[in-house]
């Protein structure tokens, strides 16, 4: 049969048929598992930048309520799960990574919570203490600048946090295939996994915020004020005397200088003004500006129509 003669024939077409449906299958499964896992990420990524975008637009509270969060959090880890107790040394632990309290203030602090036994007692205890201390810190700052501080904690503790994140979502996207040889759907645990590592993204996040809002310095830079006699010295003058008029000397450049500058470049070497001898005129290079002011070179103005 020649080789320009095509081959038909019913069972030859259907071979043909069913499997371009079986190989666009499998790449339509693949391509629909593809969406399934961006989709995760596409969820997470939302929250993340709706997050950023309301502490870009106003950060009033949003500081507060971490600070409540966080004071929840440390009453109930420090609860003895055993005995119902407080650890009152480990409560002012970790109080004092959120307040630097200095050793002084740290007793009294101590002092005045060791008779409070149970969290309901505590939490209000410890918020009034965080609360005073926000408040104190944003009078002493000022009201915007607190909210300028307040934006910058936030904002570089979500876009570091956020970077790590990604790279470990991509970590986890790697592998998490393997989770099929145990007889799981890669995809199930892709979402579990990643729920998990999200929700301590968020923590995270409360976490560092609460512990470097009182940590954050302000560093004002005071220009000194000029004397007396300096702003004297610029004011404006009363007279117009020439012989006030303050004058820069030029200094003549070297002969050495001259000298060498000529014999690099055909271009003359500059002098000041009033040095050259009378009568002496400049030789014009090729490349310098034509005389006639048209801001052209000498060579495409008026140095063809001399040489002509």
């Amino acid at each position: 049969m020649p080789e320009d003669v095509p081959l038909e024939h019913a069972m030859v077409s259907k071979a043909i048929e069913q499997a371009q449906v079986k190989v666009e299958s499998f790449h339509f499964d693949s391509r629909k598992h593809l969406v399934e896992y961006d989709d995760i990420m596409n969820k997470q990524r939302e929250i993340i930048y709706q997050r950023r975008k309301q502490t870009l637009e106003s950060t009033s509270g949003k500081v507060e309520k971490i600070l409540e969060q966080e004071v929840n959090n440390l009453v109930n880890l420090s609860l003895n799960p055993q005995t119902q107790l407080i650890d009152h040394e480990a409560l002012m632990k970790e109080l004092v990574m959120i307040i630097p309290f200095e050793p002084t203030s740290q007793k009294q602090v101590l002092e005045k919570l060791k008779p409070l036994q149970t969290g309901e007692e505590l939490i209000p205890e410890v918020s009034a203490i965080i609360s005073r201390t926000y408040t104190q810190r944003e009078k002493q700052v000022g009201a915007a600048v607190m909210r300028q501080m307040e934006k910058f904690v936030l904002l570089s503790t979500i876009d570091r946090l956020w970077i790590d994140h990604l790279d470990a979502v991509d970590d986890l996207r790697e592998g998490i295939g393997l989770r099929g040889y145990a007889q799981r759907d890669p995809l199930v645990e892709y979402k579990a996994e990643a729920f998990t590592m999200f929700e301590k993204l968020i923590n995270s996040i409360n976490y560092e915020v609460a512990r470097k809002i009182f940590r954050v310095q302000i560093v004002q830079t005071n220009v000194p004020p000029l004397p007396a006699e300096a702003l004297a010295k610029a004011g404006p003058k009363t007279t117009e005397s020439k012989s006030e008029t303050p004058t820069i000397p030029v200094p003549a450049p070297s002969s050495f200088a001259a000298a060498f500058a000529k014999a690099g470049s055909n271009r003359p070497v500059p002098q000041p003004a009033g040095s050259n001898p009378a009568g002496k005129k400049t030789k014009l290079g090729r490349n310098d500006p034509c005389f006639c002011g048209s801001g052209k070179k000498w060579k495409k103005c008026h140095y063809p129509q001399l040489a002509n």
